[in-house]
């Protein structure tokens, strides 16, 4: 399929490499603070939920692939400030059209996958700095990467 049809099937809106960085650096600005918010005080309920979130998107057909990603990132940040995990919600459903053309184009689920299992340990241990390094390899570069193959 060339990047025309990619992009159609995507949500049907035009891809654009200087949004997609933009858009994927303020995402990364938002989810490190919200890290650096919730990780230090997740309850061990918070954790499990967590978990329970990072095993359904494991398992999620396509279909719920996006919803199961909303929420496992929104579980992680389960103890930050409410608007904040509002405002992280929002740009993690602004950046789902071009993670739809990263899997599609890319097929680099395996990497994916590995950050978020990477995240979910650093909030299993409450490990901030670890987080803020997961979440700039995860979203920034990832939005690099975007870019690059628009």
């Amino acid at each position: 399929m060339d990047r025309f049809s990619q992009q159609t099937k995507c949500r049907g809106f035009p891809l654009r490499a200087k949004e997609a960085i933009q858009l994927f650096e303020s995402r990364a600005e938002l989810e490190v603070e919200a890290a650096r918010q919730s990780f230090p005080e997740l309850t061990k309920d918070q954790v499990l939920a967590a978990e329970a979130a990072y095993r359904a998107l494991q398992n999620a057909i396509v279909e719920d692939r996006s919803n199961a990603h909303v929420a496992f990132h929104l579980a992680l940040y389960a103890a930050a400030d409410e608007a904040l995990i509002r405002a992280v919600e929002e740009r993690i459903r602004a950046s789902e059209r071009y993670l739809c053309f990263k899997r599609a184009v890319l097929n680099e689920i395996g990497t994916e996958q590995s950050e978020h299992l990477e995240l979910l340990h650093a909030a299993r241990i409450r490990d901030v700095a670890r987080a803020e390094r997961v979440i700039d390899a995860h979203i920034s570069n990832c939005g690099r990467l975007i870019a690059q193959k628009l």
